[in-house]
């Protein structure tokens, strides 16, 4: 079996991840600069709105994100709801010429993370964390996702998680078949998160977040479209139904492909674009102009 190397994306279930699979070379940094020719290179991607909340969450309640927040103006009351508001506003308000820890309360920028982390060239932890000098790349955050050899899905994360060990041990475990009565308990590593926090009523905030992750909108769609084609073979092979809420993965893959960046950019023909860009080998990073094109 190949050994592998994990581009972690910060708040897309890595950390459990990497518990779960004793995964050792891994790091928050560029694909570019993870990927290995010889490796097994593996990357799981969120679905954006939800990606910005646990952003937030882990910059609000972690220790770490309460240490690196101290002394900047990062909201923090004892309304949650309204903080996350004005945290999102914050970034709303920003240009693209506002980068850097001081635009983001030295934490995290949810700004086209997943993007930023897919087309970057090298930015070790925790320059990633931060909106970049370099706008990101859609065209190459594209092809650099279909050439990772495992895409997994937090959203997923259980059948993701399954997948991956199927393809890289050729066995499916115990408790990936939908249709097993006893489920193996998947660590869930949270940063002090509280349980009730995804719950928060945040839907009326979909147009600023939609706005901030206009690209990252785009290429959950692709990485979803891949995954799920993934899945549809990994079941053929192994004759076990491994998706067991596929309604759950439609009407996400639809919520999406609704949003107005997905539809400026003609979604519709993603799916194409995946099947060819699968045969393509990544994009290097090394050049980014200020101002690109991303179709958006």
């Amino acid at each position: 079996r190949k050994s592998v190397t994990y581009t972690h994306i910060p708040k897309c279930g890595g950390t459990s991840f990497v518990a779960e699979t004793k995964i050792k070379f891994q790091g928050q940094n560029c694909y570019h600069a993870l990927r290995q020719e010889h490796m097994m290179n593996t990357v799981l991607i969120r679905s954006p709105r939800q990606h910005v909340h646990s952003q937030y969450g882990e910059c609000r309640y972690d220790k770490w994100g309460q240490v690196v927040t101290n002394n900047t103006a990062f909201p923090r009351t004892d309304n949650s709801t309204a903080d996350y508001e004005s945290y999102v506003k914050h970034f709303y308000e920003l240009n693209d010429t506002q980068v850097g820890k001081e635009n983001c309360f030295a934490c995290q920028d949810p700004r086209e993370t997943q993007t930023r982390h897919m087309s970057c060239d090298s930015a070790p932890s925790p320059e990633a964390n931060y909106a970049l000098q370099y706008p990101p790349r859609l065209d190459i955050a594209l092809a650099n996702l279909m050439d990772v050899d495992f895409l997994g899905v937090t959203d997923f994360f259980r059948t993701s998680l399954c997948i991956f060990r199927y393809r890289r041990l050729g066995v499916l475990p115990d408790g990936c078949d939908c249709g097993t009565q006893t489920k193996k308990k998947i660590q869930h590593i949270r940063h002090f998160v509280p349980s009730n926090f995804s719950s928060q009523p945040i839907s009326h905030l979909d147009y600023m977040v939609d706005s901030i992750t206009k690209l990252d909108s785009v290429l959950f769609v692709a990485g979803l479209i891949r995954f799920l084609e993934d899945v549809e073979v990994a079941e053929k092979i192994s004759g076990k139904k491994l998706l067991c809420n596929q309604e759950k993965a439609q009407s996400l893959l639809q919520t999406y492909m609704e949003t107005e960046a997905c539809r400026k950019f003609g979604c519709d023909n993603l799916r194409a674009t995946v099947q060819s860009l699968r045969r393509v080998k990544t994009i290097p990073s090394c050049l980014h102009p200020r101002r690109v094109n991303n179709g958006l």
